[in-house]
This record gives structure tokens, sequence and C-alpha cells, in this order.
């Protein structure tokens, strides 16, 4: 039996996507993965887009793009269907066509540990109760809206409010230290991994950048992998994902959200609902995160498509080569409308 090879190729490096993996072994359901620049493989993945144009021999219908962005102000092009992919996954929700399927973007936890730790984690001693890990960025409206949130609790609710600067460990000290004390100037305790941000706490506060029926991230996921209930905002859908029981929603816009909040953290909910957390750890680590999401995707695709395809050469251009060739196709387009009103306006002189 063959045994199937899927390129993935990406336009980040952060986290390391192999520790999802049993043993880190890159191998799920008989197929194997791999970031290598192999010049041959059955099937290509394309994570948000690529860096440097790549080519690589491979059936054209089995080369498929996840973009894990949320489609934000100046990210919406980005779930535009490229040339060089058969199908894109995408959370926005006004994209249409065959060649694109609605989804959650399965997003790489954040949490320094390994599928094979987070498998046999047991529930922790818990003894602090609510928790908050977010950034102090502002540059689209989902940000915005975040820190609109903090300034309302800040002072009526009482939690940690933690920031991490793990992203930032490959920069010089004096870099490191001057975040850190930005941070902890703003109110932040700093912690060194996000796992510390997480663990101790049996509530966390969860919000996302960005709301609709497709777009959760990290920031559920890692709750429910240390064991922690989120108080959530983000997916509208979200419980169609999970057990209702394993989080809290709220609307950070509610004129009652503090209470809202307060509620839930005396209801004792984290006690018991703990059989529904461990459900949802349960999907987040063999269904929804990336390996068993695409090795699913291949299965289903082959179920309709079949698994013999010929394989050719194809080359994947960085995102900014199409985007280019958009807005010069548009002029083109304009062109062309502008001429045609001229022609128009020529006929009914003549006329």
């Amino acid at each position: 039996m063959h045994k199937k090879l899927v390129r993935i190729v990406k336009d980040w490096d952060w986290p390391d996507l192999k520790r999802q993996t049993p043993n880190q072994s890159s191998i799920w359901d008989d197929i194997t993965f791999t970031i290598e620049p192999v010049d041959e493989c059955d099937y290509v993945i394309v994570l948000n887009g690529v860096n440097e144009t790549t080519t690589v021999k491979c059936p054209p219908k089995h080369i498929w793009s996840i973009n894990q962005e949320p489609p934000v102000e100046f990210r919406k092009p980005w779930h535009l269907n490229p040339p060089y992919s058969f199908r894109t996954f995408t959370t926005d929700a006004k994209r249409s066509g065959s060649q694109y399927v609605q989804s959650q973007p399965a997003l790489p936890w954040h949490v320094n540990r390994d599928y094979d730790f987070l498998i046999d984690f047991k529930v922790p001693e818990k003894n602090r109760q609510l928790s908050w890990i977010t950034s102090s960025l502002r540059f689209i409206e989902g940000h915005r809206a975040r820190m609109r949130f903090l300034d309302n609790i800040r002072g009526k609710l009482e939690f940690d409010l933690i920031a991490t600067y793990e992203y930032h460990l490959r920069q010089p000290e004096a870099s490191r230290d001057k975040i850190k004390a930005e941070q902890a100037k703003s109110g932040f305790i700093c912690v060194e991994e996000k796992w510390d941000g997480l663990v101790p706490y049996q509530y966390v506060l969860a919000i996302e950048n960005f709301s609709n029926e497709f777009y959760w991230s990290e920031k559920l996921a890692d709750c429910f992998l240390a064991w922690c209930m989120p108080i959530y905002y983000g997916c509208t859908r979200i419980t169609d994902y999970f057990p209702a029981e394993a989080l809290i929603q709220i609307d950070i816009n509610a004129p009652d959200v503090v209470e809202q909040i307060k509620s839930a953290v005396s209801s004792n909910a984290w006690q018991r609902n703990l059989d529904a957390i461990a459900y949802a750890r349960e999907l987040i680590l063999n269904r929804y995160q990336f390996f068993p999401f695409v090795a699913q995707q291949i299965r289903h695709f082959e179920t309709t498509h079949g698994s013999l395809a010929k394989k050719r050469e194809v080359t994947i251009h960085p995102r900014e080569h199409y985007q280019l060739s958009i807005r010069h196709s548009g002029k083109i387009q304009w062109l062309r409308n502008k001429m045609r009103v001229l022609d128009v306006h020529k006929n009914k002189e003549r006329a």
C-alpha cells in the first residue's frame, strides 16, 4: 500500500507543528507530513501562503490552501482561492463556489507541550480563579474592541492580566527586558510561556480578535489543553464544535458583561463540567488540530475523487505575485470599460 506524503508550506516558523503528532513523528493515520522542500509528494497544504516561489511535483487537485488568519480588514483578499490551489479552506463566510470550504482554521496550539505530554496530562491542581492572556495590539478593529473590553473590566473584576514573551525569546536579552518592562508598566504579569498563565487557573478569558460562525483560534484550544474553562468571545457557533458545558460564552459589548463573568466564576461550573472539558480536549487533540483535520479531509476527498491522480510540476508564488496580477488585471478591465463608454458616446454622436 502506497503511503502518502504531504508537504506543508507555510508563511510562519513558530510553533513547531511536528510536536502535534505522536512521538513528534510527523505521521498521522499512515500519512507522513513534512516541511522539508521535497521535490515530489502526494499532497501540498499551503498555510496562509509561501514566502518564496516554490515548485513541486504533485497532482494539481491535491494542492490545497488553509487560511489561518481571520478575514479582517486588510486580510480579506488572502481568502481568495489562489490560482495554484484546487480548494481553499476559509473562515470567510462570504466566499462561495466549489473551490471554497468553510471551516475552522486548524491553528496550532501555542502551549509549549507536545501531543504525548498533553494526551497523558491529567487535571492539575488549580489554586487560582481567573486569568486573561492577551496582547495590547490595536492594529485591527478586533484588537481595539478587545482593549475597550479590558478598559471596561479593569477595576470591576478580579483577574490576573498576563503577557507572555515567548515570541520574543529570539531577540537580544536587552530587547526582552524592555518588552517585559513595558508590559509590567501596563499592568501585565509577565510569564515566559503561555502554559504558566493557564495551568494554575480554573477559568480563563479567551477573547478573539474576530467574530463569525467559523473562526476560533488557539486562544480557546490552549484553555482546554490546560484543563481550563474558557470564558469565551468569538466564534458564534462554537457549540457546534464543542460541548456547551465546556465553556461560558459572553458578549464583550454587553452592558452586564462584568456581572456575567462574576456569576460564571462563582458558579462552580469548572468542577461540575470537567467531563465536558475532557471531551473538548479530546476533540482538539484528535479531530480539530492540523494533522487529524487534514488526514480526515484527504480521506473524504479520496472517497469522492479517488486516490490515483497524475502528478505534474506546479509553481506556487508568494501572495504578492497574485495580488499584483489582480491589481494589474483590474486596471486592464477598468481601461476596457472606459473604452466601451467612449465607444458608446462616439456611436451616439454618429447617430
